[in-house]
């Protein structure tokens, strides 16, 4: 298990009996502790542990790599510690090391490298060295056997001097080369991996840009006792979603490869990438003249919430293409995951949810660029949310167990957010309806929470302001009948309305036709609302790129012939494309052009974001992501426009 921001932590469900207690810090910055706790049956065993800070040591370590080594290609160092790259999760092929969150070493010369790192004092480092991610083209000991080294980390600054055998080539086989030529319209900041399949996908490796549109990898090890695997390039690791056309999906088979004595090349081309249409630099945002906004007035971007340990090493390009939209604000999406429903337990999970360090990276590289940050932590469910809470028991004790895990994540995110300086936190969302005052199931049955949930989540909100003074945003749903803030509102600073509502029953209805819906909702449904709670308003806006997008229904036909409307979320990663779904990027840019142009026309709404951003490529996908879709240059028209009056009035 991994604890909180205050310490806490729960390990449920062990034997009665004698069990060996250790905790460690992913980085190693605390001393690890380990004793013998007794479990007693049927009751809670406390252990309350002071941990001992380690201080940090500067370690040198150079190595000197075998003659046949190409040049100048990136030397990365595995290790056990999460600055080693390992990310203490069961990822693809049973990896737990991805080679983009590796040191990487710099070249001395053609065979000398070397990198400093500082290391906490009286760590344990388990390491090697790789021109992969630690499997994949690892050093081998003279015998060919994997190497892992060791070291206890000293007290005082120190040097180490290591020395490569070999990659692992010592058969009559391989080593083999992968020569790529990519699309020009490769964009710019992105680069290629290559990921294996000799008993399952493991995790991708970025290959070696060898010039415009080209790449290489070589692979030295293990094939030794392979004799066919399968192999498919991808962009930003992202394999599985940003593919190669010719091998698409987490269910392709990739391209076939047979091992045989000497060096082998092959010489591949993309010919295109999957879900990848570069939208056109310039398209019309029908921008009218308009009074100027305040310089609060927040322009925003919000992220999808689907994590893969992948993501932070990319954050850098990711807040770069956020700002260049005049994106003022970033809205980061950390989660925790339900493990279980009865008693619900809602806890940070490697690998699927992001952990402290992951956030702090990605909010620090925003900050570079000028950019606030908010947090809205969600939750991921094992199941559709819907069901999930129809399928819950929700009894007393369940709805106090709920509360109570309810507040240990929402006040972890609060520690984080006042700890890194972020400028903003969300708390509520569409997911937590049935958890409010007169809370309903997604079927309008009661939910059964508690009397006094008002009081509950007014003593909440008054917890998070303890731990964090800025702004506290409430992501209220808004539904085609209007909506229904909570009583306890007021206790807030700011509406985060979530807006993907139809706007119109007509699948050829002008943009005019679309802005007219949206500024009528805005009119009779969000003003009264607002002009009684006299709180800001931010309009926080999702559509997919599918059809039925306008009319807020993806319609799709079960076994039975019976038709009923796609949740968005499942036209999210991690979900696989479904056919039954048709791409319509125009939906989605005119959804946006027509909201755009309506809140343009109320000066008494506060900001504009668009959510569903998928950081780690630009996709043309079905998704509610704009990123490289038509309708971001929309997005930025309008963006642009709202901060240069802000500069005028400035």
């Amino acid at each position: 298990t991994i604890t909180t921001s205050n310490g806490d932590y729960l390990l449920e469900g062990l034997t009665p009996g004698i069990h060996n207690l250790v905790l460690y810090a992913f980085d190693g910055s605390f001393r690890t502790f380990q004793q013998g706790a007794v479990i007693a049956a049927e009751s809670t065993t406390p252990a309350d542990i002071e941990m001992v800070k380690a201080p940090l040591v500067k370690v040198a370590f150079t190595v000197s790599v075998p003659d046949d080594t190409l040049p100048a290609v990136p030397l990365r160092l595995a290790g056990n510690l999460e600055q080693l790259g390992n990310t203490f999760a069961d990822l693809s092929g049973g990896m737990n090391t991805l080679a983009s969150r590796m040191p990487t070493l710099t070249a001395l010369s053609d065979d000398l490298y070397s990198l400093e790192l500082d290391l906490p004092s009286g760590a344990f480092v388990a390491y090697k060295y790789t021109l992969g991610d630690g499997f994949w083209n690892a050093e081998h000991t003279p015998e060919g056997d994997f190497r892992v080294r060791t070291m206890t980390v000293p007290e005082t600054d120190s040097q180490i001097e290591d020395r490569v055998d070999n990659w692992g080539n010592l058969s009559d086989a391989g080593p083999i080369l992968f020569d790529l030529d990519v699309p020009q319209s490769t964009p710019e900041f992105d680069f290629v991996s290559i990921q294996f399949n000799p008993f399952g996908w493991t995790e991708p490796i970025p290959m070696w840009k060898l010039g415009d549109d080209h790449w290489v990898y070589m692979l030295y090890s293990p094939i030794t006792n392979q004799e066919n695997f399968a192999y498919r390039y991808c962009r930003n690791d992202q394999c599985g979603r940003a593919d190669d056309a010719a091998t698409p999906g987490n269910e392709s088979a990739g391209r076939a490869l047979s091992i045989s004595e000497g060096m082998q090349s092959f010489e591949d081309t993309v010919d295109a990438w999957f879900w990848f249409d570069p939208a056109p630099s310039e398209i019309s945002s029908q921008i009218s003249d308009s009074s100027p906004k305040s310089k609060e007035f927040i322009t925003g971007v919000e992220l999808q919430t689907y994590f893969h340990p992948s993501l932070p090493p990319r954050s850098l390009v990711t807040m770069r293409e956020i700002a260049s939209l005049d994106s003022r604000w970033v809205f980061l999406t950390p989660s925790w995951t339900f493990t279980r429903q009865n008693p619900p337990v809602l806890e940070p999970v490697t690998g699927q949810d992001p952990t402290w360090s992951d956030v702090r990276e990605i909010a620090g590289k925003a900050h570079s660029f000028e950019l606030d940050v908010a947090l809205n932590p969600k939750p991921r469910f094992p199941a559709a949310t819907d069901s999930w809470w129809s399928s819950s028991e929700r009894d007393f004790a369940w709805w106090n167990v709920w509360f109570e895990r309810y507040q240990r994540f929402i006040l972890h995110f609060a520690d984080l957010a006042q700890t890194e300086g972020i400028e903003g936190l969300v708390i509520g969302g569409e997911w937590v309806s049935p958890a409010l005052p007169g809370g309903q199931l997604p079927d309008g049955e009661p939910s059964g929470v508690p009397a006094d949930s008002e009081s509950r989540w007014r003593k909440l909100i008054a917890e998070v302001r303890e731990h964090y003074d800025g702004t506290l945003f409430w992501a209220l749903p808004s539904a085609p009948n209007g909506i229904d803030p909570p009583v306890f509102i007021e206790d807030l600073d700011h509406v985060y309305l979530l807006w993907s509502l139809p706007l119109s029953d007509q699948p050829e209805a002008s943009v005019e036709q679309l802005r007219d819906a949206a500024f009528q909702y805005l009119d009779s449904q969000v003003f009264p609302v607002q002009l009684t709670l006299e709180m800001p308003f931010t309009l926080a806006a999702a559509y997919p790129s599918a059809e039925g997008a306008l009319q807020g229904c993806i319609s799709i036909i079960d076994e039975d012939g019976e038709s009923s409307c796609l949740n968005f979320e499942f036209l999210e990663p991690p979900y696989p494309d479904t056919s039954y779904v048709t791409l319509n990027l125009d939906a989605q840019l005119q959804a946006y052009r027509a909201l755009l142009m309506a809140l343009d026309e109320h000066d008494w709404l506060d900001g504009f974001v668009a959510r569903g951003y998928y950081p780690p490529a630009e996709l043309s996908d079905k998704s509610t992501s704009l990123h490289g879709k038509p309708a971001q240059s929309i997005l930025h028209g309008w963006f642009n426009h709202f901060t240069d009056q802000q500069n005028e009035g400035e």
